[in-house]
């Protein structure tokens, strides 16, 4: 990377670094165009956007609109790099009665939608329960959610490997399931880490 800005504009590049703070104390990579330095433009950027938020979502769309390749690529790339997963994971945790509450909301706004989800999991369970089924064992776990709930703790029984995902498989068997708080098991969904099991 090049060390002043004249050197970055002369070899076409975006950012230079001096080394140097900038008049605000960052010791951060500068932008070639104006000589700013990236923790100052985020600053600003937050800032304004504040201050201007129907006109940063206008510019956003609009931006998104005239560089849609570029924004289907840089949304792939982020999903593959599992920081998409993480900060997903960041955000329901900061707003669980939110993000319950939004489920709720599109559950009620789309009711059709959520029968056919409802009806296919459902399909999905008896197509999974294997000839040695054990009823009496997996009752146990919906029976222990139930007392939990009456006791104020709101708990769903979960498939550790999910009963319907494009890759694997799991059975509704006692050796599949186990009790996860409601919140917990919503954001879970029905991903599945092929390497890490979950």
């Amino acid at each position: 990377m090049q060390s002043t800005r004249a050197k970055a504009k002369k070899a076409g590049d975006k950012h230079y670094f001096t080394g140097k703070e900038c008049a605000h104390g960052h010791t951060e990579k500068r932008y070639a165009c104006d000589g700013a330095c990236m923790q100052c433009a985020r600053k600003k950027a937050s800032k304004q956007a504040m201050a201007n938020p129907e006109k940063r979502k206008a510019l956003l769309a609009k931006w998104r609109g005239e560089n849609k390749e570029h924004e289907k690529k840089y949304r792939e790339e982020y999903a593959a790099s599992g920081m998409a997963a993480i900060a997903n994971k960041r955000y329901a945790e900061k707003n669980k009665e939110k993000k319950l509450e939004a489920t709720r909301e599109w559950r009620r706004n789309n009711p059709q939608k959520s029968y056919e989800t409802t009806m296919r999991r459902s399909k999905a369970r008896r197509l999974a329960v294997p000839k040695w089924f054990d009823s009496e064992s997996v009752k146990c776990f919906y029976t222990a959610a139930r007392m939990l709930r009456d006791m104020g703790f709101n708990y769903h029984v979960d498939h550790v490997i999910p009963i319907t995902h494009n890759l694997v498989c799991g059975l509704h068997t006692p050796d599949n399931l186990q009790l996860l708080p409601a919140f917990d098991n919503l954001s879970k969904g029905n991903k599945f880490n092929i390497e890490g099991g979950i």
